[in-house]
């Protein structure tokens, strides 16, 4: 997807109708990007913080690919800047209208006084944690071996409630936005509609309420918020790029990364490549689209991909399923964090991801220098089998079955 802005543009011959291109730009060595670029009708550039890569914007007659071909003859790799967008649920319609958005499956947020004197006062935190898919997983059992103490997980999404009463004592001082290009990764209500379907900020709190969720799994976790996405759940590649640079650079374990992209994309995948070279363990979801495919970073050798279940373990009806899904969770109605010291539930399988990105966690926690494949190998080779209870299209496309925390460390326990 790629916005352009359509201008004119003056010739010896007349006028030429142009439109706005958003590019990156790669270099191998230092260069002068004006004179580079001399030849063209440059509207904006800006260097990355972290990467050596500029992001431009040229108002040319040329088409995309064409233009994209020139400038592979001055850069040492150019491609499209595209938009991606945070992995939500499908129906954007249901927004509620009051401070909290996307109150999904018209339930309403719990009072938090409620739900502490319903659960038990010895758990972690009594806010959230009486949830059956908690049980399901088994990490209670877990908690008393590890509880993701000194893992760092970076959350790159639309920011997080820095003073959410939830989180507050988990976050990193270190988070940086790259929306805004400052070093405050809070969410942000702006007001915008960025995919023009008419509602506002429908991806503000998507951010808070995945660190909760990893959270809750992983109690002690520390939790380093990259903002990379607006408040309508948009950002473009080259800020997801230097998020990963960004998390490199800081010695994260993992990352948390629920975006997708239309076409794979080679700045991209070299970063990736370089965090998994670290040992980076990197986790994102399945998709919404209720399709047989898994857009690009899922698809990626050595991605954690994690589709959504339902309480019955049954595929959920709007998550994709293919042979690049690694794991399930559940997905749906999950109470987590939102904005204001507030919980709501949401659904989607950006929600199944950071449960398996806080098993991550507890796995680090026993095994501090563990491989990413090693992690890897223990969500997936313990997860419980599902394809019985699933419909023959999906039981073979979603993953070795559903994450089972206590399972995953079992013979870590036996070790210690």
């Amino acid at each position: 997807m790629y916005y352009l802005r359509f201008a004119f543009i003056f010739f010896p011959f007349g006028l030429t109708f142009a439109a706005r291109h958003h590019v990156i730009l790669t270099f191998d060595h230092s260069v002068n990007l004006t004179y580079e670029l001399r030849n063209y009708q440059v509207v904006t550039s800006s260097q990355g913080e972290e990467i050596n890569s500029y992001r431009v914007t040229i108002e040319s007659p040329l088409s995309q690919n064409t233009l994209i071909q020139e400038l592979s003859q001055i850069a040492t790799v150019a491609e499209a800047n595209q938009k991606a967008k945070i992995r939500e649920m499908m129906g954007a319609g249901q927004v509620d209208s009051r401070s909290i958005v996307m109150l999904d499956d018209d339930h309403d947020a719990p009072d938090p006084d409620w739900i502490r004197e319903r659960d038990n006062d010895e758990r972690p935190d009594p806010s959230i944690y009486g949830q059956d898919w908690l049980d399901r997983i088994r990490v209670d059992k877990a908690w008393p071996h590890s509880t993701g103490q000194g893992v760092v997980v970076a959350v790159l999404d639309t920011g997080i409630d820095m003073n959410h009463e939830y989180l507050r004592d988990n976050i990193s001082p270190w988070g940086i936005d790259f929306v805004d290009e400052d070093y405050d990764p809070s969410e942000e209500r702006r007001g915008i509609d960025t995919n023009g379907n008419g509602v506002l900020d429908e991806g503000w709190g998507h951010g808070t309420h995945v660190a909760g969720i990893i959270k809750t799994v992983a109690p002690d976790v520390i939790l380093l918020p990259i903002r990379i996405a607006d408040s309508d759940g948009h950002a473009e590649l080259f800020d997801i790029v230097e998020g990963i640079a960004y998390a490199t650079m800081m010695g994260v374990d993992i990352i948390n990364l629920s975006m997708s992209i239309d076409k794979p994309s080679p700045i991209l995948q070299d970063w990736l490549a370089y965090a998994q070279a670290l040992n980076i363990t990197i986790v994102t979801s399945a998709g919404n689209n209720n399709l047989n495919e898994v857009k690009y970073p899922g698809n990626v050798r050595g991605v954690i991909t994690v589709t959504s279940i339902g309480e019955d373990l049954v595929k959920s009806p709007f998550a994709n399923y293919a042979y690049d899904v690694s794991v399930a969770a559940q997905g749906e109605n999950v109470l987590s964090t939102a904005p204001g010291n507030r919980y709501i539930y949401r659904s989607g399988t950006s929600m199944a991801a950071p449960i398996v990105a806080g098993q991550a966690a507890i796995i680090l926690q026993l095994v501090p220098y563990a491989s990413r494949w090693y992690v890897e190998d223990r969500i997936l080779w313990t997860a419980k089998p599902i394809y019985h209870v699933n419909a023959f299209q999906h039981w073979d496309k979603l993953g070795t079955g559903y994450a089972d925390v206590w399972n995953a460390i079992t013979v870590e326990n036996l070790k210690k």
